[in-house]
């Protein structure tokens, strides 16, 4: 198995891949051979016989600490900042700001693209309140309140349980990446536990355990998300 990154492992989506590869068994493949089987990143569809793709769909974990964002927001005011507007991120960021909409009906948003996958420079223009994919709790505990996690290992034990088999066929691993699944857990709250109000919490844990059973879906958008703020 191996990974091939356009950006620093410090990267958040590329980190959480690049840690889950290096957590599990190691497989060398070469492209030559029809019996290789290949995961791809990438929200198109699996080709057969031997092509496989995963996506990190973990827009129901979006949904989750938008919900933690419209609690905590006492202006009702709530700033989004992403780097393209691609189907894998406006998905995301409806879903977050679906979730503020559940405490908080009047809020209004501020998106911002910053042209870039990784640009820290950028995206600092911009208060950190919410993390997306990793935790950044410990580098910023002062300003994330929590995070929608993306945790690769389910879909990486995955494929690697189904390579050991044996078995060839496309697949696609995205569903690995769901709450039900455990690949895209909200975070802890860390040091803002206790400074989120109970009744949020309550209602995010409820919220959570609907959409594990299938209860209650969260819609994915693809459009590209617009200001409802100058």
């Amino acid at each position: 198995v191996a990974g091939v990154y356009t950006v620093p492992v410090t990267q958040p989506w590329v980190g959480r891949i690049d840690a889950a590869l290096k957590a599990a068994a190691a497989r060398q493949v070469a492209r030559e051979f029809p019996t290789t089987v290949f995961l791809m990143a990438s929200n198109g569809r699996p080709q057969a016989p031997n092509y496989n793709v995963f996506d990190n769909h973990i827009h129901e974990a979006a949904y989750l600490p938008g919900m933690v964002a419209g609690g905590m927001s006492a202006s009702g005011k709530v700033g989004l900042v992403a780097g393209f507007p691609v189907l894998e991120v406006n998905r995301l960021i409806y879903a977050f700001m679906a979730g503020v909409r559940d405490t908080n009906p009047r809020a209004r948003f501020i998106v911002r693209f910053i042209d870039s996958w990784f640009d820290p420079a950028a995206a600092r223009q911009a208060a950190l309140a919410i993390g997306n994919v990793a935790d950044l709790q410990a580098q910023f505990p002062d300003t994330v309140v929590a995070s929608a996690l993306w945790d690769m290992q389910p879909t990486i034990d995955e494929a690697v349980k189904v390579v050991a088999a044996g078995t060839l066929f496309a697949r696609d691993y995205a569903r690995y990446s769901s709450l039900r699944l455990k690949g895209s857990p909200l975070s802890p709250l860390g040091s803002f536990e206790g400074h989120v109000p109970v009744a949020v919490m309550e209602r995010v844990k409820a919220r959570t355990a609907a959409i594990v059973s299938g209860a209650f879906v969260v819609r994915v958008d693809p459009g590209t998300p617009r200001s409802s703020l100058p």
